[in-house]
This record gives structure tokens, sequence and C-alpha cells, in this order.
């Protein structure tokens, strides 16, 4: 007898992962690491972590000129990342220094 109410293993743990925002974390994950494509190289310096929470992405800097830098920049750096990752604003909404 062939069940019709089945799922496959990549829609459970696709499921899985939105219910327990591990996808924000892993997609953090992913920004950090293409960070070096995103940004101009005299940043990468000053860049000391990043963390995402209810669509919102925080960069850690270690320098406040840096900060000040990116802030002004802000959506020039949030469209490269929507554009790379093929996300919209529903995932990522805003970034903040």
């Amino acid at each position: 007898m062939k069940r019709t109410n089945a799922s496959t293993i990549s829609t459970i743990l696709s499921d899985y992962v939105h219910r327990v925002k591990i996808d924000e974390d892993m997609l953090a994950f992913d920004i950090e690491k293409a960070w070096p494509e995103l940004v101009d190289p005299e940043f990468l310096q000053y860049t000391q972590g990043m963390t995402m929470k209810n669509k919102h992405l925080y960069v850690t800097m270690l320098s406040p000129a840096a900060s000040n830098e990116l802030m002004m920049r802000r959506s020039e750096i949030l469209k490269k990342i929507h554009d790379k990752f093929e996300i919209d604003s529903s995932v990522l909404e805003a970034i903040h220094f």
C-alpha cells in the first residue's frame, strides 16, 4: 500500500530548519564567507563577526570610521547580498554596523 501523505527528507529538513531558525545562522555564516566579495578590501580587517536575528544582519566592526563608511553604503551592500544569494527583503531586511 502506498502512502498518500508522504514527504521527502529534504522537505522535512527544510521545515525543521525554518522552525528552529537555523536558516538565519546559516545565512549569516554564508554572508560572512562571501564578505570579501561584497565589500572593499580595506574593510575586511575591521570586520569582526556577523549575526542575524529577525531578518536583520548585525555586523560587528572594530573601527567606528569603517562602520560609519559601511553605513553609508548599506543599501549597495544589501543589494549585493540579495543578488548573490538570490534572496529578497522577506529574508534579509536590513544591515546594521
